[in-house]
């Protein structure tokens, strides 16, 4: 038996032939849920440097216009969720009130 990595709540997870070979539960079915909603939707207009929402006559972000002039930037970033409310929370924890035990759920998330 297994807790939760976000929040602490135990896992309960029955054995069967289906589930006896995959990796377990880390995460508990409303820690998911609310991890699933964050995740960044990829299909909506954004800058394909940054992932910034876009108006419907921008190809890149301002920010991207205006860093791109002044500094050599890399060609796309890759994230999986919306830097605000639990990730943000998540990212401050972990780097600045050093939680290291936190790295063991963002690898999770991140499917490192």
């Amino acid at each position: 038996m297994n807790n939760c990595l976000s929040c602490g709540a135990k896992l309960y997870e029955n054995i069967t032939i289906y589930n006896l070979f995959k990796k377990p539960n880390r995460l508990c079915d409303r820690c998911k849920e609310n991890w699933d909603n964050i995740k960044l939707d990829i299909k909506a207009r954004r800058c394909s440097r940054c992932l910034k929402h876009l108006n419907q006559d921008e190809a890149y972000c301002l920010d991207c216009k205006f860093l791109s002039a002044h500094f050599n930037l890399m060609e796309q970033l890759y994230c999986q969720f919306q830097y605000d409310g639990l990730m943000k929370e998540m990212i401050h924890q972990y780097k600045f009130l050093k939680d290291y035990y936190l790295c063991e759920l963002l690898a999770h998330l991140i499917e490192i």
